[in-house]
């Protein structure tokens, strides 16, 4: 925390960052420490500095708390660090997503097509983003495709682009396509599914022959373009049901990569839930909250259906919510804290059969996770087969 010139305050984690020794003089730190640039804007900047005899580099963000006392308050990061991962500088600790993290590092610097499969919001497209920026192709574009947005009728043109005077209304001189946009980097395919059968088979000969045509031209154009789709659903059973071609799952079937769902990652729920926290404290103000122990106990208790995604728009709220410098369970939202109940306490609450199942499983997952162990301790708990179990969860789409 800055007054105007003067440095007022650092923490343990900035002394550590700095090597700073406890017992010295922190005022005098302020000369090593050029933050000059947060005197005058709240915007990032880069600070290099000397640690330990050796030159490093941090990004810092400064927030204005009180302007008529010219009070900051100054967030410091390191960055540029050498040899440092993509995924080393996100919040993976469960050993469920390690495994994953290891499998995405090594495939990083191939140019194999790679299928993420994971329930929605559980992060497919940093994932994919890791993929690209880990591999050969970083220095070239990343181009994100959400498959489910764009309408069937405007598929070809989106991907392959167009030719002068290809339609009505088409821009003039054309436009590129997305294959190439992204030549020589990563197409990102979010929600494969949802690509119409009649494009899944123009997409496969695009991947075998590696050419395009663009809508209204006779050119064929070469692309040089990886491949990463990413899915919530099933692929194969798709596949079976004759709502997704057998071909083109198995060209992009090369490398599967499953990402867990949050609640199979308990171990990442809090130190996910603080780093939202740090970034609406950035962008609002520099407001310091922290969670109380028993909101964390809330948020892990919770199931999580909607993955991180649901966490952080969870975390948005209470920090909106509360007046304090604390997140208690009464400023989450209602159904985490309701959900957080053991199953007994939602006994009272429930009217059907068909509730208590579905309450029932959404505790024990909530408890237990789907792992292999965590499925026997559900049957276990719940007095049900394996059999019955798969056939509940495929009921209440919780798996």
């Amino acid at each position: 925390i800055i007054k105007g010139d003067n440095l007022l305050y650092i923490n343990d984690s900035l002394k550590e960052l700095f090597d700073i020794n406890g017992s010295e003089n922190l005022f005098g730190q302020q000369d090593s420490l050029d933050l000059s640039p947060a005197k005058t804007s709240d915007k990032c900047f880069q600070l290099t500095a000397e640690v330990a005899g050796e030159q490093k580099n941090f990004q810092v963000f400064p927030r204005t708390i009180d302007k008529s006392l010219g009070l900051k308050i100054i967030f410091v990061e390191p960055t540029g660090e050498k040899n440092i991962s993509y995924f080393d500088t996100h919040i993976f600790y469960s050993p469920n997503i390690r495994k994953t993290i290891d499998i995405a590092k090594k495939v990083s610097s191939a140019d194999s097509t790679i299928l993420l499969e994971g329930e929605s919001g559980t992060g497919k497209e940093v994932f994919a983003d890791g993929i690209h920026l880990e591999g050969n192709r970083a220095q070239a574009n990343f181009i994100s495709v959400n498959c489910a947005a764009i309408p069937e009728t405007l598929w070809e043109s989106e991907f392959f682009g167009y030719a002068d005077g290809a339609f009505t209304g088409a821009k003039k001189g054309g436009k590129a396509g997305k294959f190439e946009a992204a030549d020589r980097g990563t197409l990102f395919l979010d929600e494969i599914e949802e690509m119409p059968l009649s494009m899944q088979a123009k997409l496969l000969r695009v991947l075998e022959t590696k050419t395009i045509i663009p809508v209204g031209s006779n050119r064929q154009v070469d692309v040089d373009v990886r491949i990463i789709a990413a899915t919530n659903k099933d692929l194969a059973e798709m596949v079976n049901k004759g709502l997704f071609r057998k071909d083109l799952f198995y060209r992009l079937n090369v490398v599967k990569i499953t990402i867990p769902p949050l609640r199979e990652r308990k171990e990442d729920i809090i130190p996910l839930a603080n780093y939202f926290l740090k970034g609406f404290s950035i962008n609002n103000g520099g407001r310091i909250v922290e969670l109380t122990a028993e909101a964390c106990d809330c948020l892990t208790k919770y199931a999580w259906p909607g993955n991180i995604r649901e966490l952080k728009n969870a975390i948005e709220y209470a920090f909106l919510i509360t007046n304090n410098t604390f997140i208690a369970p009464g400023d989450l939202p209602s159904y985490i804290t309701e959900e957080g109940h053991d199953l007994s306490s939602n006994l009272y609450q429930i009217n059907t059969i068909r509730d208590l199942e579905y309450n029932a499983l959404r505790a024990c997952i909530g408890t237990y996770g789907l792992s292999s162990e965590g499925r026997k301790k559900i049957e276990e708990k719940l007095g049900i087969s394996r059999a019955t179990l798969y056939r509940k969860l495929k009921k209440y789409n919780l798996r």
